[in-house]
C-alpha cells in the first residue's frame, strides 16, 4: 500500500472503497478528454482537460453507486459529454462545457452498475443561448437558462427537465404561448402572444413549468 503523497486504497471482498490521503496539491487527476475516458480506482475528482468529445466513461474500481466529479477546464474553447456511450443525460441531450477565467465547470455523476447519470451541472462559463424554433412542443437543454424563440406555431409543452430549473424565453419572433393546453401554467390562466423583444421567465416543478414573470418590450 502506498503512503505519503499517494493515495490509499482500502479493497473489500464485494466492492471497492477508496480513501485518498488528502495531502496538498494531489486531490485531484488531470485526465486528457477521449471518447473513452479511463479513470483510476481513486480519487472520484478528475480534471478534464482538452476538447475530444466524451461518450464513454471506463476504467477501475466501477461500482454502483459511485460519485466521481469532472472538472471540465479546456485550455480554450469547451467540452461536449453526449450519450452515444454510457453516460446518460436529460432527454438524450449533449451538454456543452467549458471553463471562464481559469474555472472549470463541474459536473456530478453517478454509476448505477450500467452506466453514469448526471446528477447536477455547476456551470463556470459564459452563458449560452439556445435558439428553438417555436413549435407545439420543443425541448430545452437542462444545461441552458435563456432560449431565443424564433418563427414557427404556438408553443404548448416545454418537456421537463428538472425542478427548480429557471429558464428566460427571448422571443425573435411573433409566437403564442398557450395557458394549459400542454403543461404551461402562465398568469392570469391567458395565453400569450410574444412578440420581438419579449420575454418570460418560467420555472419547473417538475411536472410543468409556471410563469415567474414577463415583459413586453
Amino acid at each position: 500500500m502506498a503512503t505519503g503523497s499517494a493515495a490509499t486504497c482500502l479493497y473489500h471482498f464485494d466492492d471497492i472503497e477508496c480513501y485518498r490521503v488528502k495531502t496538498r496539491g494531489h486531490d485531484m487527476v488531470d485526465i486528457a478528454s477521449a471518447t473513452t475516458i479511463n479513470i483510476p480506482a481513486c480519487p472520484n475528482i478528475f480534471n478534464i482537460t482538452g476538447n475530444t468529445t466524451i461518450q464513454t466513461i471506463s476504467g477501475e474500481g466501477l461500482y454502483a453507486g459511485r460519485l466521481i466529479v469532472l472538472n471540465c477546464n479546456p485550455a480554450s474553447g469547451g467540452i461536449t459529454i453526449n450519450t452515444a456511450g454510457n453516460i446518460e443525460l436529460p432527454h438524450g441531450e449533449d451538454i456543452f462545457v467549458g471553463n471562464q477565467g481559469g474555472q472549470g465547470s463541474r459536473i456530478l455523476f453517478v454509476y448505477t452498475g450500467t452506466e453514469w447519470q448526471l446528477l447536477s451541472l455547476s456551470r463556470n462559463e459564459a452563458p449560452s443561448i439556445q435558439d428553438v424554433a417555436g413549435a407545439s412542443s420543443f425541448v430545452v437543454r437542462a444545461d441552458i437558462n435563456a432560449v431565443e424563440v424564433t418563427a414557427g406555431s404556438a408553443i404548448d409543452t416545454i418537456p421537463v427537465t428538472y425542478p427548480g430549473h429557471i429558464i428566460t424565453l427571448l422571443w425573435q419572433a411573433a409566437v403564442t404561448i398557450n395557458d394549459g393546453t400542454g403543461n404551461c401554467q402562465l398568469a392570469g390562466g391567458a395565453n400569450f402572444s410574444g412578440d420581438v423583444r419579449d420575454t418570460m421567465q418560467l420555472i419547473c416543478d417538475g411536472v410543468n413549468w409556471f410563469e415567474i414573470s414577463r415583459s413586453n418590450n
